[in-house]
């Protein structure tokens, strides 16, 4: 099973995510926010740097129903 995330990033197994987060990120003055999806080898995977706070939460809640949409439908298809 495949998960397809924004920017064209994809995974091919989202039973290996750990979590999805918003981090900080302060670079010479310039304030921005990075969502990252770090998978159970500990390596990280750059989803999207945002402007906002906010821009960056709504990335990262549309990543965490696209990975939760494709569990479920493994699940169902697990039934037949």
């Amino acid at each position: 099973m495949m998960v397809l995330l924004p920017e064209g990033r994809a995974i091919s197994n989202p039973d290996t995510i750990k979590m999805i987060k918003v981090l900080h990120n302060n670079v010479q003055g310039k304030v921005f926010y990075v969502v990252s999806v770090k998978l159970d080898d500990d390596s990280e995977l750059l989803i999207q740097t945002c402007a906002t706070k906010e821009e960056a939460e709504e990335i990262a809640s549309q990543c965490t129903d696209l990975v939760n949409s494709a569990e479920e439908d493994s699940d169902s298809d697990s039934d037949f």
